[in-house]
């Protein structure tokens, strides 16, 4: 007698972070579950296998990453990523930084754009923050989480018509800056960072601004002239070998953009990340009034 067919698991819903609907993913508190969004759609497969049994390099519709722990392989017209390891990938470092590479690749495949950086929320609109590594950007985005901001991304602005879309819900931080900030979060990376849980946001809010970081001897907020804007976002574009849309860029460089100089001590973040907060916020409001 043959036995009755076993129902199918149903597959976990499809995830909602940087403007693609992944599926394959399984629950994981860091990725928000889709809510209807039309983006595209593709699945996440993670594979046990040699990394070199995956073929390096780019081709039209096919991409391959190296990463310390293997290979990250995009195809497009099977709309799939893939991730090939020696062991299986901890979901920690698939989160980040894996997905945000392949996020960035899918984007540049679906003309949007991308570009290194983070943002937080501030009145409905996203203020984009950019900063070479070193710079703190992370741990002022940490410190804003901590103070009660919304974060719409970390270290993977994807760009669309004006938009920005919402990343993993957590931010990584070096452990000593993590310590300075009295932030909780379990190892992620390695250990090299902590990880931060972030609250929810809409996947996508309009870009409003951009903030670039410095060091300075005393927490300061100042225009960037208009004539370096375009350039130092160029320094920014997450693939060198694929420049921003020029259109993207003009949009954006003629945002509100301001450079929050600051010290490099971390006991002294509160005031660096208050003269930002204090200066957007009057900032916004004179445009308002205008």
């Amino acid at each position: 007698m043959l036995s009755p067919p076993q129902p199918r698991s149903a597959e976990a819903p499809a995830r909602a972070i940087y403007g693609l609907r992944l599926t394959g993913l399984g629950d994981h508190p860091a990725l928000p579950v889709a809510n209807g969004e039309p983006w595209p759609e593709v699945r996440v497969v993670r594979r046990v296998a040699p990394p070199k049994s995956v073929r390096r390099g780019f081709g039209g519709r096919r991409a391959c990453f190296e990463f310390a722990e293997g290979r990250l392989l995009l195809e497009r017209a099977k709309a799939t990523i893939t991730t090939v390891t020696d062991d299986p990938l901890p979901v920690d470092q698939l989160v980040h930084p894996w997905l945000a590479t392949a996020a960035g690749m899918w984007a540049r495949w679906l003309g949007r754009d991308v570009l290194h950086g983070g943002a937080f929320a501030l009145d409905g609109g996203a203020w984009a923050v950019f900063g070479d590594r070193g710079r703190g950007k992370s741990t002022l985005l940490a410190w804003l989480a901590l103070d009660g901001h919304a974060i719409v991304a970390d270290d993977a602005l994807v760009l669309e018509g004006g938009y920005v879309f919402a990343g993993p819900r957590c931010v990584d931080v070096r452990v000593d800056a993590a310590d300075a900030l009295a932030a909780a979060g379990p190892a992620a990376r390695g250990g090299s960072r902590r990880r931060l849980t972030l609250e929810a946001v809409p996947s996508r809010l309009p870009l409003q601004g951009i903030v670039h970081l410095a060091w300075g001897d005393e927490p300061a907020l100042v225009r960037v002239p208009l004539a370096e804007r375009i350039e130092r976002l160029r320094e920014h574009n997450a693939f060198h070998s694929l420049p921003a849309h020029e259109m993207t860029l003009l949009q954006m460089a003629a945002l509100p953009t301001v450079e929050l100089r600051r010290p490099r001590s971390l006991d002294r973040m509160s005031e660096s990340a208050a003269a930002l907060v204090d200066g957007l916020d009057h900032a916004e409001r004179r445009i308002s009034s205008a």
